[in-house]
């Protein structure tokens, strides 16, 4: 039988591993969703953003027109900035473009601000507050801790999947209220597009917040099998000298000790 803190340390690693994999296998498949979108609704003319039927029928739906910019690392609406003079986060209404974006994913963008400034009050919520979920400085470290307290593999991906999902659940919903929008501007400008279109971007998200889980639970768990191992505290007090440490700092306690006595004893004097 395999001893439990080997156990551990192998599932720990395999799910790395498969994290690592995940990472790969997103971004092919989400090059491969904006390939389809260029193929099925063409390329977008950036010096005739304002001019297209898309953005025309956004303008419909919502007041003023955002800031777009193009040729970005990649394709999203901003409505929170960091603002380096103020010190502080503010509102902002940007379109960020992508090189060579496809007209669908210029409706998709907008389709956010949309959400962003619609009449749907549950679109509004999961846009403007709860779309990044819990700060990755809380969901991360809970995640690794899950992985790492929880006495069974199955146990710590189930809670752990639950949590994330629950996490990201206004982002999923934000995600699909951008794409019913964009299907909304296609349709209205003649080009309607395939519903499968909106499913695989989604599932691209559903995914990613899967993986991101299976990193984090994947962490904890190998952590916690290298500290259980007996042979992997040795080897680590032998590499770092602990032994010598712990000595040392007991020398350093009973000097502190010594010198706090005479210094009380000469201030006693004074």
């Amino acid at each position: 039988m395999i001893d439990p803190t080997i156990a551990k340390v192998l599932t720990g690693a395999g799910l790395l591993t498969g994290y690592h994999a995940g990472l790969a296998n997103q971004e092919s498949r989400d090059e491969s969703f904006f390939e389809r979108t260029r193929k099925e609704t063409g390329i977008l003319d950036k010096d005739k953003i304002e001019t297209d039927p898309i953005f025309k029928a956004h303008l419909k739906t919502t007041q003023d027109k955002p800031t777009i910019t193009t040729d970005e690392d990649g394709s999203s609406y901003v409505y929170k900035d960091w603002d380096k003079e103020e010190g502080k986060t503010i509102d902002t209404d940007k379109v960020q473009l992508q090189k060579d974006p496809s007209r669908y994913i210029l409706a998709h963008e907008l389709g956010h601000r949309e959400a962003r400034f619609g009449e749907n009050p549950i679109e509004r919520t999961a846009q403007n507050k709860m779309y990044q979920g819990v700060s990755p400085l809380i969901r991360s470290p809970a995640l690794i801790a899950l992985g790492y307290a929880s006495p069974s593999s199955r146990r710590a991906l189930a809670y752990g999947l639950a949590a994330n999902y629950l996490n990201f659940t206004p982002m999923l919903i934000s995600e699909n209220a951008a794409n019913r929008h964009a299907q909304k501007y296609m349709k209205e400008t003649g080009q309607p597009v395939d519903r499968s279109l909106a499913r695989e971007q989604l599932r691209n998200y559903g995914l990613g917040v899967g993986i991101d889980a299976i990193g984090h639970i994947g962490g904890g768990m190998l952590i916690k099998g290298l500290a259980d191992n007996p042979h992997t505290k040795d080897y680590v007090r032998s590499f770092l000298h602990l032994d010598d440490i712990e000595k040392g700092g007991r020398v350093a306690k009973e000097v502190g000790k010594e010198a706090f006595n005479y210094l009380k004893h000469k201030v006693k004097e004074l």
